[in-house]
């Protein structure tokens, strides 16, 4: 009797989408099958709470081993990075060298920033999409405190004035915790709270445009009376290293410049740039690919596409990333195991957005409210994501990483080590 030849489905990408759609399929526990997950990373980084890593906070609620993950899971997974896509000979090559070759493919990608071209931006700005960015921002924002003694005064303006550019969901959160962290930077270095400034900068009339114009208000009227200074309707032009430039910036800035050495951009993504070298991909304009009723690549056969990249409704969202990736372990299960497959229906998404400590917006369908309930609904849901994924005690631990403080700065240990004694 020949034996049945085993089955390789191929996962590239360690996000939302390709933890999900790996740990879904590797439930199902399908015979003959083998499910490799390639990821550019040794870990899984939990996006949501990224901002929390900047304002002193340990990366054990961001960073994710994915051996933690996988541990007692049917799934190998493979660091490298992907650099090219083979739908012909049915194979994936890695910068290692190595070719995958593969039954299924489910491309997982992500998204990558851009600059929209604007001069100065990607040279001198600082992003906000990865633990590592995360980390040198915070270095960068202790560095700004210990250089203090030696500036001028007109230096002193630069060094403490923090723009955050985009006002979408990830720049409201960084906005409204970066202020309290840096007033807290500015006492340990017995420096008055009051000299540093966090501006939130948005070329839009209104806040995370896809909540109602009134919960965009609220979220305004919130971040003001934690200090934030908001500026909408207001388009970035350039940065150099002194200075963020801007179209019609209000009176008390010369030659339409801010002065500030600390620009974070948190405004413009799009889909990762391997997508549209793959032979046979439907790009629509939107940069998105276009995918059929399954979500497979247009075109291409086998090859699905799930997350950012997708070309749906609610694409773009950790939610949309996690449903896709259930969606694509059933719909190949199915397929494996001849079973009819359903065709793909967005689901609506919730927004849950903290603004500070003890304060959030919470919006899904017609249910809206806001304040400390709302912002223990975040903390549930970020604690039932790593339940979903990790052991109980790891997922625990994880959780409470978002509470602790993690500094490396002496100045700010000694202040610290001296409030807890006190």
């Amino acid at each position: 009797m020949t034996p049945t030849k085993e089955r390789t489905i191929l996962i590239v990408g360690g996000g939302f989408a390709g933890v999900e759609t790996a740990k879904k399929i590797a439930a199902k526990r399908l015979p003959n099958t083998r499910i490799i997950l390639i990821s550019n990373k040794h870990h899984f980084e939990y996006y949501p709470a990224l901002y929390r890593v900047v304002t002193g906070k340990s990366p054990l609620e961001v960073c994710i081993p994915l051996t933690d993950i996988f541990r007692d899971r049917r799934v190998e997974v493979v660091v490298d990075d992907v650099l090219s896509v083979d739908p012909v000979e049915k194979k994936v090559v890695g910068k290692s060298g190595s070719s995958y070759h593969y039954e299924y493919l489910v491309l997982a990608l992500g998204s990558e920033t851009v600059y929209f071209n604007i001069p100065g931006l990607a040279e001198n700005s600082f992003g906000f999409k990865s633990i590592n960015e995360a980390l040198v921002l915070k270095e960068h924002l202790h560095a700004l405190f210990d250089k203090h003694a030696r500036l001028s005064a007109q230096e002193l303006a630069a060094n403490f004035q923090i723009a955050v550019v985009g006002g979408g969901a990830s720049g409201v959160e960084l906005s409204a915790e970066l202020l309290s962290y840096v007033q807290d930077l500015a006492r340990r270095h017995e420096i008055g709270a009051e000299k540093v400034r966090v501006t939130l900068i948005e070329a839009a009339p209104r806040l995370v445009p896809l909540l109602p114009e009134k919960m965009s208000e609220q979220i305004k009227k919130q971040l003001e009376l934690l200090g934030v200074t908001v500026m909408l309707n207001e388009a970035v032009t350039a940065e150099n290293k002194t200075a963020l430039l801007m179209k019609d910036l209000p009176t008390g800035h010369a030659d339409g410049a801010m002065p500030t050495k600390t620009v974070i951009w948190t405004s413009g993504v799009k889909p990762n740039h391997l997508y549209a070298t793959i032979p046979g991909i439907q790009m629509e304009k939107n940069g998105r690919v276009a995918v059929t009723e399954t979500l497979e690549a247009k075109g291409l056969t086998n090859i699905f596409i799930v997350g950012d990249a997708a070309n749906t409704q609610y694409s773009g969202m950790a939610q949309t990333a996690l449903y896709d990736g259930g969606y694509i372990a059933q719909t190949i299960a199915n397929t494996l195991l001849g079973k009819k497959v359903s065709a793909y229906t967005p689901k609506k998404v919730a927004y849950c957005i903290p603004v500070g400590r003890g304060w959030a917006i919470f919006k899904m369908g017609s249910i809206e409210f806001s304040g400390l309930i709302a912002y223990f609904i975040r903390e549930f849901i970020d604690l039932s994501f790593f339940m979903s994924v990790l052991p109980l005690g790891t997922a625990l631990d994880a959780w409470r990483g978002g509470t602790q403080i993690c500094e490396s700065c002496p100045t700010c240990l000694e202040a610290i080590d001296h409030s807890v004694k006190k």
